[in-house]
């Protein structure tokens, strides 16, 4: 077996975390957590939780995040945020699950190698706005 396998109970302060740092809210947090649980069972694998953490958020949850300072009347604004948020996804299940590339590539249902594009580009995006954030704080 070459990745090892985790049940959805394991993964639950996991789930908690990367929800958090997806909605920026505690209640939408509760709420996606709950949601993405309710599609799965006992015998879901890691990445089919995963996913179908991935399909509540864009169902539910990627309209009620923060709003952007941006104008969201352009559909190409609109398709940057999306690809904004799966790039912060792919970087979370890295940094917080510790998913593989080729895991993520399933889970995102990309090439590994936009993957590792993403990943690159989101931590420096990630460093980034911790560091301001540090400075402001």
């Amino acid at each position: 077996m070459l990745f090892p396998k985790r049940g959805p109970v394991e993964l639950l302060d996991q789930m908690y975390t990367i929800a958090f740092w997806m909605t920026g809210s505690l209640q939408q947090t509760y709420d996606l957590v709950y949601k993405t649980y309710e599609r799965v069972n006992s015998h879901t694998s890691d990445i089919g939780l995963f996913r179908a953490f991935k399909e509540v958020y864009n169902e539910d949850f990627s309209r009620k995040s923060t709003p952007p300072p941006y104008p969201s009347s352009d559909p190409a604004i609109s398709i940057l945020r999306q690809q904004d948020r799966e790039i912060r996804l792919a970087v979370l299940l890295v940094e917080v699950c510790e998913l593989h590339y080729h895991e993520i590539a399933i889970i995102m249902e990309q090439p590994i190698e936009t993957i590792r594009l993403w990943l690159s580009s989101g931590r420096k995006t990630f460093l980034a706005s911790s560091i301001s954030f540090a400075i402001a704080g």
